[in-house]
């Protein structure tokens, strides 16, 4: 689904406009209010600037919230949120009355005011325009790709509820999970695990793969390794007593032999089907007939368009830069044949970008405790919002320890960490 936002009046405080659907021809769909234009951006007083932008459903923060409990669950599945705006974050397409409650973002409506005479700009029966355009452009956003949800700590349990039930029914296809929230969850359609941040004790790593595989259910997980983190991985096999495949990242060239022979097979096995529905192929033929007889195809021209058809309008082949994964494997082998100096020096440079962008910690537990760096990062990260692979140097003492934590902690999560407690 594409959308046309057409300015009709800028003036000094606002910025009044028409929403149309562009996808097949030009369909009016609502008003629309913006903020005024300015040159240099005004925090919250500045609408976005001229240019195509993509929409995704953001299931997540305030608005998402509010939205949810305004209108229900079955009916909102994320805000309408538009990506990557230059120098903007949170634009969303929402409801309103004045440029008061624009904040950036675009509101809609089904009346409008003339802003040259009201500077303000007025929008009316906002939530009665935003109920009618809203669910197609939610399905639409829904069906185009995959469709996402998050839980962590923070969502209320009717929402928590709401959402295992959509990943069970199959209108959700990925989840993002924190470790606490993930806990307990059963269901049988979870078939991969993507670990993206390391599990950096036997408990955490269990709970996470635990997700798939459930009840005698086969089931995969994948773990994202750093050079850093390669001797956590050893602890945690030497733990599970399970050595863990090693994987090497899919090319391009790999990916798309592997979509082009998936779609040989897919094709292949429907032209074996025995169809045993009559009227499926009284329609087929019909339709092969009126082809080879109103546009004279052939059977080649049929296939490459019944093709096409299958494919649809995205690309079927990966042209992503992937150069990043031969360089990554490069980086692994050369850092395995540094000698000692290159080191020290590399080392220096590490401990004076440290320095810069980390603070150091304290904390009351050292080597008479039994710990070790690994139960470290594992408290940190399952005790805040904090990612391992964000946690600078560790120095471990008798009876305590040094850690580099980013310099810009929430106040919340440095009383967190004032709270930690060790399992060895």
């Amino acid at each position: 689904m594409k959308l046309e936002v057409l300015r009709i009046s800028s003036e000094s405080d606002s910025t009044s406009g028409l929403v149309f659907d562009v996808t097949n021809g030009r369909k009016f769909l609502c008003y629309s209010l913006e903020d005024e234009y300015r040159s240099e951006k005004v925090m919250h007083e500045t609408r976005v600037p001229a240019g195509t932008y993509k929409i995704l459903l953001r299931k997540e923060g305030g608005f998402h919230g509010r939205y949810t409990k305004k209108y229900g669950p079955d009916f909102h599945k994320g805000m309408l949120h538009v990506q990557d705006v230059p120098g903007f974050k949170w634009i969303l397409i929402h409801t309103g009355n004045t440029d008061e409650h624009t904040s950036g973002c675009l509101i809609v409506g089904d009346s409008q005011e003339n802003n040259q005479l009201k500077k303000d700009g007025f929008i009316g029966r906002s939530t009665q325009a935003y109920k009618r355009i809203y669910p197609p452009i939610a399905e639409a956003l829904e069906n185009s790709g995959h469709t996402v949800a998050v839980l962590n700590g923070d969502i209320p349990q009717n929402q928590r509820e709401n959402t295992v039930d959509r990943l069970k029914k199959g209108f959700i296809n990925i989840l993002v999970a924190t470790d606490v929230a993930a806990r307990g969850l059963d269901v049988e359609r979870i078939k991969l695990v993507v670990n993206y941040d390391f599990p950096f004790d036997k408990e955490t790593y269990t709970h996470r793969i635990g997700r798939t595989g459930r009840a005698g259910r086969s089931g995969e997980a994948i773990l994202f390794v750093n050079q850093r983190e390669k001797h956590f991985l050893r602890n945690l096999e030497n733990s599970t007593r399970t050595k863990i495949e090693e994987i090497n990242i899919p090319s391009n060239k790999i990916i798309n032999e592997k979509r082009m022979e998936k779609l040989i097979d897919n094709v292949n096995e429907s032209s074996l089907a025995k169809d045993e529905n009559e009227e499926n192929k009284a329609l087929i033929i019909d339709v092969l007939d009126n082809l080879k007889e109103k546009y004279s195809m052939d059977d080649s021209n049929i296939a490459m368009a019944a093709i096409n058809l299958v494919i649809g309008n995205k690309s079927f082949f990966v042209n992503d830069d992937d150069s990043w994964i031969n360089k990554q494997n490069n980086t692994d082998r050369n850092r395995s044949n540094r000698n000692s100096n290159n080191r020290m020096r590399n080392s220096n440079r590490r401990n004076n970008y440290q320095n810069d962008s980390f603070e150091t910690y304290k904390f009351n537990f050292g080597k008479f405790d039994g710990v070790r760096v690994a139960n470290i990062i594992s408290s940190i990260c399952n005790s805040t919002n904090i990612n391992g692979r964000s946690i600078g140097k560790i120095q471990i003492f008798n009876d305590y320890s040094l850690v580099d934590l980013p310099r810009d902690l929430h106040r919340e999560t440095k009383n967190k960490l004032k709270k930690i407690k060790v399992r060895n």
